[in-house]
């Protein structure tokens, strides 16, 4: 009936709440794509209105300046600017690198700037008299090129070289100037001089190629700060280059790889594929790993394409700027993935399982992809819902595990109680049948001897000296649980106790075939005791033993002090007690299952008074047993707070 009350309109709020439940999952879900579907239209005109200011920017670009010096503005530094000519040579004006046919050069950029005639006789005498080692007459030759300055830096490298042929230290330290790592000057044959001078690390004896350092890390540095214009083929073999002459100097010291030139050659493949698809726009594009996002506009007159290379660190900072404002503060989380499935910004945190995926038109090639709610089970409706289905089967439950408990509990009442009335009972039994048969026998004048009649009387007072005993165990327990119990200290023996409850339980013990055996050590002190309680617990303890143990084996008690405490120890060759009855073998009412086993009697009241009586004195009581093997409880004592 109780389940049926509470069942009912658990299962009648739980369908309703389920209902409720539903239609709001309906309506969320509903919601949270036209939500998605606004921010993908929000992101792609934010993403849409970046490209067309980076196109704008270029449309504003000064092609003769960017001809002249190959520097971009300070608006354009976020990003590669590159200048596709209608030839197919690729120019990264940011960087001073170039990408062509071998042989190939920017047709708009002089790089170096051409010679003069008259300029290219002299550079032509000049080696011509160096080469027939005609030595003054190049050197009054290359001394008249030092006076041009496009052959400035190349000349004075050329006297330098001349200087150190004639064994002169003056002019191999010229060479390795660390200065002339920072030249800006090339050679007629367009190599950078700071190359060059750099080179002649590997023909100086080697005792001399430490002087070197200084320059090869200058002309390095150099080179990675884009000192010069180069075609990227130039660029990855200097670089190569100049590393492995660090090394032949001795440098202490290893350069790593320029990891910024494969982004350029990514770039540089993504640019060709991009450009080729209309006159202006933007392509996301991904090569050996790594994305581009590449806007081109045409360029005026003859130059073909101007555009704008994002890859790396700028893309990230790009699309982290442009799109985290809009997603920040939304409930949802987006992911800019590339048409091959990469992810451009952002990452889904694990588990995450993605919902649907929006294209964007402002690049080619990318798209948004969405995911649930970030916190999809906190809103408040959903909760008061689930909150109404399972209180009340929270309440079931709790409800019917009480009643099983509380069931539980009466049931083992009642059968502690049934064994506790049934070991009473017997207990009861024993010496009222021994009494009425004693009386039966004197009252009939069934004696044998005159002595008899003493005999019997002595047997009677001893069966109603247990009967006595039996009923004080029950009046003393009913006290202990009560807290009524009080206990009257004195000085007294423990060796006298066990003496008189050795005396007591003798005839039982020799009824049974049973050794008792005693030892105390001598200077054991008077405690102060209550004797009656101590002195029952000690017969309790001789009483259990004797009960379970077998003919023809011994019981011992030994008195003794250890550990500034008294203890009385006794031991037995009984039947033991199982390992899972130890804990509870001293709780009232308790029996093990070996003593029911072998068909023992008892009320379960003698341990647990045991333990009260040594509680009440500062002590306590332990036991070992092992099934089989006997059994030792050791009633332990204190000697300093009880001693006077």
């Amino acid at each position: 009936m109780f389940s049926i009350l509470i069942a009912g309109p658990a299962l009648v709020l739980a369908l309703f709440g389920l209902r409720a439940i539903r239609v709001d999952r309906i309506e969320r879900e509903q919601q949270l794509r036209e939500q998605q579907t606004q921010a993908a239209r929000l992101a792609d005109a934010a993403i849409a209105n970046a490209v067309e200011r980076m196109i704008a920017q270029l449309d504003r670009t000064d092609i003769d300046s960017l001809a002249r010096t190959g520097r971009v503005s300070q608006e354009q530094s976020d990003f590669e600017v590159f200048v596709l000519e209608a030839g197919g040579v690729l120019s990264f004006p940011g960087r001073r690198i170039f990408f062509g046919e071998i042989g190939q050069r920017p047709e708009f950029f002089s790089i170096p700037p051409e010679l003069s005639p008259a300029s290219m006789r002299l550079v032509s005498d000049a080696q011509t008299m160096e080469a027939q080692q005609r030595k003054k007459e190049a050197i009054a030759l290359y001394r008249r090129a030092t006076l041009n300055p496009q052959l400035k830096d190349w000349a004075g490298l050329a006297l330098d070289r001349l200087d150190e042929q004639s064994s002169a230290l003056s002019g191999l330290q010229r060479i390795a100037d660390p200065r002339r790592g920072r030249s800006e000057g090339y050679t007629p044959a367009g190599i950078p001089v700071a190359i060059v001078a750099s080179s002649a690390v590997e023909r100086v004896p080697p005792p001399h190629r430490f002087r070197f350092v200084p320059l090869l890390e200058q002309t390095l540095g150099s080179l990675r700060k884009d000192l010069w214009w180069l075609s990227y083929e130039q660029r990855r073999v200097y670089d190569a280059e100049l590393r492995r002459w660090l090394q032949v100097a001795g440098a202490s010291v290893s350069a790593t790889n320029d990891v910024s030139l494969d982004t350029i050659a990514c770039a540089e493949q993504s640019v060709r594929r991009a450009s080729r698809y209309s006159r202006e726009g933007a392509r996301l594009e991904t090569q050996n790993g790594a994305a581009s996002l590449i806007a081109w506009s045409r360029a005026p007159r003859n130059f073909g394409v101007i555009g704008a290379a994002l890859s790396g660190s700028g893309l990230q900072v790009f699309l982290d700027s442009t799109l985290r404002p809009l997603f920040q503060s939304q409930q949802f989380m987006a992911v800019l993935r590339s048409a091959d499935g990469r992810s451009l910004w952002n990452e889904l945190p694990d588990g995450a399982t993605p919902l649907r995926t929006e294209q964007l038109g402002a690049v080619q090639g990318v798209q948004l992809r969405f995911t649930g709610p970030r916190e999809p089970w906190t809103h408040r409706n959903r909760w008061m819902w689930y909150g109404l289905v399972l209180l009340p089967v929270v309440v079931l439950i709790v409800g019917l595990v009480m009643t099983v408990r509380v069931v539980g509990q009466e049931v083992a009442l009642r059968q502690m109680q049934a064994k506790f009335v049934a070991a009473v009972s017997h207990e009861l039994k024993s010496p009222i049948t021994g009494i009425r048969l004693l009386m039966e026998r004197i009252s009939e004048g069934r004696l044998d001897a005159p002595g008899a009649a003493r005999e019997y009387y002595m047997a009677v007072g001893r069966e109603t000296d247990r009967l006595e005993t039996l009923v004080n165990r029950l009046l003393e327990a009913q006290k202990i649980q009560s807290e009524g119990r009080k206990y009257d200290f004195e000085l007294s023996s423990l060796g006298d106790l066990a003496g008189h409850a050795i005396q007591r339980l003798r005839p039982q013990a020799e009824a049974k075939g049973i050794r008792l055996a005693a030892q105390a050590d001598l200077g054991l002190p008077d405690l102060r005791l209550d004797k009656a309680a101590i002195g029952d617990a000690i017969e309790n303890l001789l009483d259990n033993a004797i009960k379970y143990s077998p003919a023809g084996t011994q019981v011992s008690i030994h008195i003794l002090s250890a550990d500034n405490e008294a203890r009385v120890e006794v031991r037995d060759q009984g039947i033991g007690i199982e390992k899972a009855d130890l804990p509870r073998i001293f709780d009232p009412f308790y029996r093990g299952r070996r003593g029911d086993m072998e068909s023992v009697k008892g009320t379960g009241l003698g341990l647990a008074l045991v333990k009260a009586a040594a509680e009440a004195h500062g002590g306590a009581v332990d036991v070992s047993s092992v099934p089989d093997g006997g059994s030792q409880f050791t009633l332990r004592l204190p000697l300093v707070k009880l001693t006077p």
